[in-house]
């Protein structure tokens, strides 16, 4: 008896953890923070180019012209 109740939650936590996967997760900023993150360790400023990638939201719009956050 214990046994089945411990595959069968093994079962629903399983199913989820995997449901819906393909979707844009809660977190979907976690890039977005750690480049400039990467950024702010490495210049010590904070700034949306890092030489490599723009992180400035859609086609930049939320950057100024000095690639800060506007």
């Amino acid at each position: 008896m214990i046994r089945r109740l411990t595959f069968a939650l093994f079962l629903a936590a399983a199913y989820l953890s995997l449901v819906n996967l393909d979707r844009v997760g809660y977190w979907s900023d976690e890039a977005i923070n750690r480049n400039i993150g990467a950024t702010l360790l490495a210049t010590g400023d904070l700034s949306g180019w890092d030489g490599r990638n723009l992180t400035g939201g859609a086609n930049g719009r939320s950057l100024n012209a000095e690639l800060r956050d506007a």
